[in-house]
């Protein structure tokens, strides 16, 4: 299994409205494309200043999968993120296999 967890560093002011967005719009959107086996919010609890820190977490089968995704709609899910929340929000993606 290939998890892609994209990391959102936030403003705190903007923390919830970050979640809302995640939750209620790029979430439906993935699953409505068929692009993951499941998607899960995170929140990241390791580190100091962490508390506007959270992972989006998308499992795919297999790494064609993911090169599907990435293909077609990881930019879409970034370039959103950046147009809805100019400079507020700090994106960063890793990639993790599953052992």
């Amino acid at each position: 299994m290939i998890i892609y967890n994209l990391t959102l560093v936030s403003l705190p002011e903007i923390q919830t409205e970050v979640l809302s967005e995640i939750k209620s719009n790029y979430i439906p959107g993935l699953q409505k494309s068929k692009h993951g086996l499941s998607h899960k919010v995170m929140k990241i609890l390791s580190g100091e200043g962490n508390e506007s820190t959270f992972a989006l977490q998308i499992s795919f089968e297999s790494h064609d999968n993911f090169i599907s995704f990435t293909d077609n709609y990881e930019y879409i899910l970034l370039e959103e993120i950046q147009k809805k929340f100019p400079n507020q929000v700090m994106p960063f993606a890793t990639l993790l296999e599953e052992l």
